[in-house]
């Protein structure tokens, strides 16, 4: 029983994610796909991961863990359409791989990029009497809600571009259907996450407790993800009915979910770590246990990545003070991305100290491995240190804060000739 229950500290935790917000709308193909590490290459090529090694965290086989070479768990792309400044997102999620197995793109990303496949629309959650009523579920006391309002079918006909977009490659650490593929819609919010809550089994029910009814509605599926976007949403006041969330809100709101997942996480580790520590005793003697090998908590991996189709707010976090998260890099500008621009290149902003700090861009990209490879394009990308949030919106440019003491110092992908091999 004890040799189980390390087995489950060591679970890999990784999926693989890019993410954009800027000014002016983008090329999904142009992000997504016409890129050195596009989506499709994250499912299955070797990690790119400059930088990772410079951490005083380094350790070559949690790398490994954090950032998976095989990610075929399911895929999704999600973003907003240009033609209203407070839209609802679209999505299309599956719980196959975007690659197959001769590591050939699948059709229906490409159908995706070109406007040529059926996707979700959401559409708003509508109040009635009170109380939110939605075509999906019941919960106690005949309260009716949904997913985050009807959930339509359609074609766009037109390639994808965006303001906002984002993309999603899946490592499945449990249940692999389509429900629990990335991104997430709650409402007017896309949210994705990289990485994995640690003895989330444990606390589920105490987690879904906390949830307003008309958030607890949401949810469509039982992945740990999904229920921390939700946690997030609750932390928004007023929502889903009101959607004019201020940045600063949003950050509070992430800010909160991380404190409370770390607790959540903390408090069921050590109850698990008791549960397991006494069925021992009951059955060998107490010196048979090695002393100090008893584990009292569980540490999670963090990023996520939330949108309402203006602003982004991302995440880097390991809840464990010497060890690092699953990789994120970020590029601030945006030029490579737009057709027919010329973008002033901002990605050279001094980020060596921890404090909060804020820049004049036209865009960010965020992406767990740099999408260039080589040259001056990779000189633009930068690793975003550990417990770290990045965060953009068109009227604030971008702002990098701490989200604990242990956070460390941004890296240049560039700092070495060589790249990290976990």
């Amino acid at each position: 029983v004890y040799l189980q229950y390390l087995l489950l500290l060591n679970v890999v935790d990784a999926c693989r994610i890019i993410a954009f917000a800027g000014h002016e709308p983008i090329s999904g193909r142009r992000l997504l796909l016409e890129t050195e590490n596009s989506l499709p290459e994250l499912a299955y090529d070797r990690p790119f991961l400059p930088a990772l090694e410079h951490s005083s965290n380094w350790n070559a086989q949690q790398c490994g863990m954090r950032n998976a070479h095989e990610n075929r768990d399911g895929w999704g792309v999600g973003w907003y359409p240009t033609d209203s400044e407070f839209s609802f997102p679209l999505r299309f999620r599956t719980m196959e791989s975007i690659v197959s197995d001769v590591n050939s793109t699948s059709p229906t990303f490409y159908d995706i990029l070109d406007g040529n496949h059926e996707i979700s629309l959401i559409n708003e959650a509508k109040e009635t009497s009170g109380l939110f009523e939605h075509s999906q579920g019941f919960l106690e006391n005949s309260v009716s809600v949904g997913s985050c309002g009807t959930e339509t079918k359609q074609t766009p006909k037109l390639p994808l571009e965006s303001r906002v977009v984002f993309g999603h490659v899946r490592k499945a650490t449990s249940n692999i259907n389509d429900e629990n593929a990335h991104p997430f819609v709650f409402n007017h919010l896309l949210f994705m996450h990289n990485g994995m809550l640690a003895d989330f089994e444990l606390y589920q029910d105490i987690l879904l407790r906390r949830l307003r009814p008309a958030v607890r509605g949401m949810l469509q599926g039982g992945v740990d993800s999904e229920h921390a976007g939700a946690l997030f949403c609750n932390n928004l006041e007023g929502f889903p009915k009101r959607r004019d969330y201020s940045m600063a809100e949003m950050r509070g709101a992430m800010r909160t979910m991380i404190a409370e997942l770390r607790a959540l996480s903390a408090e069921a580790s050590l109850h698990q770590c008791h549960k397991i520590h006494h069925s021992i005793i009951s059955e060998i003697n107490e010196t048979s246990i090695p002393s100090g090998k008893m584990k009292s908590w569980s540490p999670s991996s963090m990023n996520f990545a939330v949108s309402d189709g203006q602003g982004i707010i991302v995440t880097r976090f390991r809840s464990k003070d010497d060890e690092d998260p699953p990789s994120l890099y970020y590029k601030l500008g945006v030029e490579s991305y737009v057709s027919n621009k010329d973008k002033e290149d901002t990605s050279s902003v001094n980020n060596n100290n921890n404090h909060k700090r804020s820049f004049s861009v036209d865009g960010l990209v965020v992406a767990s491995e740099p999408l260039e490879e080589s040259g001056p394009d990779l000189s633009k990308w930068r690793l975003l240190g550990k417990d770290k949030m990045i965060s953009y919106h068109p009227n604030e440019g971008v702002k990098i804060e701490c989200l604990s003491h242990q956070c460390t110092s941004d890296t240049p992908a560039d700092v070495d000739l060589f790249t990290t091999d976990c």
